[in-house]
């Protein structure tokens, strides 16, 4: 893996930083690039940990490695779903307060139809993707296939955040289960494996990069 930053971060040249719109996406780029980077060295390491224990564990298998075995399952088992966990939910968070700032942006420099504060009915994600919409932004472009799924994740964002990672009802399961998370009986609580956050990392990357193409195409707000 690439351990310089200037490596890792994304080249300022590609941006035009006299663009409102260029300079938030800049941002965002940054943010999601550091998120992803910093799941997958720790990820490496704990992988590299994970298979130096297994291998200590085969050649030797008696009591001189049991503790090495009891490592093995505290990983499986509790330490890397919950730091899956954890970085989905703040990727969830970036991706919110960046749509946040990015509306806020643009209800500063142009005259807007719709405030924020006259959506102050929605909340989160979907109140900022409101606001684009009533300001120019064709629903069916904005609300794409891409959105949809992310109104699932944000499901499971709030069933982490606000029910202890326990589905409250049938329907939040099945909600969950459309984009690959079964809940059964023996284990009732949302368990998050490395593909998940994976997953995560590219839908929004996917609807971030559709969300600044069409507020510059709708607004190109140049900085003079």
């Amino acid at each position: 893996m690439k351990v310089n930053l200037m490596e890792i971060l994304p080249d300022l040249a590609e941006y035009d930083m006299k663009s409102v719109i260029e300079i938030h996406k800049y941002g965002w780029d940054m943010e999601i690039a550091k998120l992803e980077k910093t799941y997958q060295y720790v990820e490496e390491l704990v992988n590299a940990r994970r298979k130096m224990c297994s291998v200590a564990v085969h050649s030797d298998p008696g009591g001189s490695t049991m503790h090495l075995l009891d490592e093995l399952s505290l990983a499986t088992m509790l330490i890397q779903p919950t730091y899956y966990k954890s970085v989905f939910v703040t990727i969830y968070s970036t991706l919110e307060a960046t749509l946040k700032n990015l509306a806020s942006a643009i209800e500063t420099e142009v005259k807007v139809e719709k405030s924020l504060e006259d959506l102050r009915q929605h909340n989160g994600i979907r109140k900022y993707i409101n606001f684009l919409m009533h300001n120019g932004i064709q629903e069916n472009l904005i609300k794409d296939k891409s959105w949809n799924e992310l109104l699932k994740w944000q499901d499971l964002r709030n069933c982490i955040s606000h029910n202890g990672s326990v589905p409250k009802n049938d329907e939040m399961k099945t909600t969950l289960a459309q984009i690959g998370f079964y809940i059964d009986r023996e284990t009732p609580q949302v368990m998050f494996h490395p593909e998940d956050v994976e997953r995560f990392i590219h839908l929004v990357k996917v609807y971030m990069e559709n969300v600044y193409n069409l507020c510059q195409k709708t607004f190109n707000l140049i900085i003079k």
